[in-house]
């Protein structure tokens, strides 16, 4: 499969973490962190972000790759059904983050009919799907300076106006109450799943990956941490829990001296609404490429057409925003984030138990 000759560098990996990990990822934070000790949570979940990107990065570079180990380690039915789980799973996502930009750009850039606005960001969306890997990479790489640094300055100046008192935690600390709020935190870094299947692509030496990656994830988290503290101090906790859109209530209540950045909102909006394009488009780019390995006659046109035809179908089958957030949440914590985890360590010892072992190696070429 040509999939296994993309070649992508280090930096681009650590530029499309902190892109299609933090880009959703910090828009629900403070909605989905609870109500107390959220800075504890979020911490948390960024050291738990570091274990879980580190575990898939490890799993992604075994055996020649996920692709590899998976293929090697089941009979061709059971890896084929392995990669529709990942397609579906990865559909859901896709879906929840259309209902997401879909109330962003009818809330704050265009009041219009809900196929008015869904039907343009898939079309979109597919179209960038069906670019190569380095594509891809090359893309994210050059709009990462014109997305990241413009939200990440504007947030370092709403801490000037944040309220840092009401982020401290209460001094009585449930350690189960955290542990759950970080839990649940953690479906916001399920886009690092990507790793999975673009380490084998990389270039570059073990350590150079390794820590480009983990830097990657890292800093990803530490803005993920910005926009909280600011979204949280500024409009308060409650606030935040109670509406999808906080983080862009709070940009719009970000102001300088003379009200220089009291219009700019808006603009901030569109680099966010890039990014959940950025991100949206990549699950349905891995989603092709899945749906490609399982049936080997689908072209990338048609494999790139079943996925938004899936995302839209299963996107049609929750009402509006709010619903889909609450389902997602739910759906993320029960199955999705357990299944992250688990199948990739089940394929990973399957594959460690029937690979070869070097004794076993020499004792065939001798009997040979």
């Amino acid at each position: 499969m040509e999939e296994t000759q993309y070649r992508i560098s280090p930096r681009q990996l650590q530029r499309m973490i902190i892109l299609e990990t933090g880009t959703i990822g910090c828009l629900m934070a403070a909605a989905w962190s609870g109500v107390q000790n959220g800075i504890l949570v979020v911490m948390l979940s960024i050291i738990g972000s570091l274990f879980y990107g580190g575990l898939l990065m490890a799993i992604g570079r075994a055996g020649g790759g996920f692709f590899a180990i998976t293929e090697r380690s089941l009979p061709g039915l059971l890896w084929r059904l392995v990669w529709l789980i990942y397609v579906v799973r990865f559909a859901i996502r896709g879906a929840w983050i259309l209902s997401y930009l879909e109330l962003l750009i009818q809330e704050t850039l265009l009041e219009g009919s809900r196929w008015m606005i869904i039907l343009p960001l898939l079309i979109v969306c597919g179209y960038a799907s069906l670019r190569r890997l380095e594509g891809r990479a090359r893309f994210v790489e050059l709009l990462f300076w014109w997305v990241v640094i413009p939200l990440v300055v504007l947030f370092l100046i709403g801490l000037w106006k944040a309220d840092l008192k009401s982020l401290m935690p209460e001094p009585q600390v449930s350690l189960s109450e955290l542990l759950v709020g970080e839990y649940r935190l953690m479906a916001l870094f399920l886009p690092l799943e990507f790793l999975l299947f673009r380490m084998s692509a990389l270039e570059g030496r073990g350590l150079k990956i390794w820590y480009s990656g983990m830097k990657g994830i890292l800093l990803s988290g530490l803005w993920l941490l910005l926009v909280y503290v600011v979204t949280v101090g500024i409009i308060g906790i409650n606030w935040s829990r109670e509406t999808l859109l906080g983080v862009t209530d709070a940009m719009e209540l970000i102001s300088i001296k003379g009200g220089g950045l009291e219009r700019l909102d808006i603009l901030m909006i569109l680099f966010w609404l890039i990014g959940g394009v950025i991100t949206l488009s990549a699950y349905l780019f891995q989603g092709q490429q899945l749906l490609r390995r399982t049936c080997s006659v689908f072209g990338s046109g048609v494999a790139a057409g079943c996925m938004l035809l899936l995302v839209l179908i299963i996107y049609l089958c929750i009402a509006d925003s709010e619903a889909w957030s609450d389902w997602y949440l739910e759906y993320a914590c029960r199955i999705d984030l357990p299944v992250s985890v688990g199948l990739p360590v089940l394929l990973w010892c399957l594959y460690r138990l029937r690979k070869p072992r070097p004794k076993q190696h020499a004792a065939e070429a001798g009997s040979e």
